[in-house]
């Protein structure tokens, strides 16, 4: 029943980090990027250029640092979030372990088919 809380959770921690670091998947830094690390897929797609024509700024002009530096800081808070996300998904494991061993041995499971639901 907890596994119904878990997109909210995630997507509350992605506005958390949103409140202290703006920048966090600015849209376009991500198209910079793109544009600078495969310049014949960003010509290919049907609708990338046109997003980079609405804005005359750059990601150096919002960042005020240059993009490859911005993209290093960008990977290593993705490492950080990675941890952080296995953390919670171990977490979640654990104590569903918990509370399945408990049951287990309270005798409330009664059949089989119950044991391998509860396990899964």
């Amino acid at each position: 029943k907890y596994l119904v809380l878990y997109p909210f959770i995630i997507r509350g921690l992605y506005l958390l980090r949103q409140s202290f670091e703006p920048l966090y998947m600015n849209a376009t830094c991500l198209m910079d990027f793109v544009r600078l690390s495969s310049p014949e897929h960003y010509d290919i797609h049907p609708l990338w250029k046109f997003y980079q024509r609405g804005t005359n700024q750059t990601c150096e002009d919002i960042t005020g640092v240059p993009i490859h530096d911005f993209f290093v800081q960008v990977y290593k808070s993705g490492v950080t979030e990675f941890y952080i996300f296995y953390g919670l998904v171990f977490l979640y494991v654990g104590i569903s372990f918990v509370c399945f061993l408990r049951q287990l041995f309270a005798g409330k499971v009664k059949s089989i088919v119950s044991l391998i639901a509860m396990a899964i």
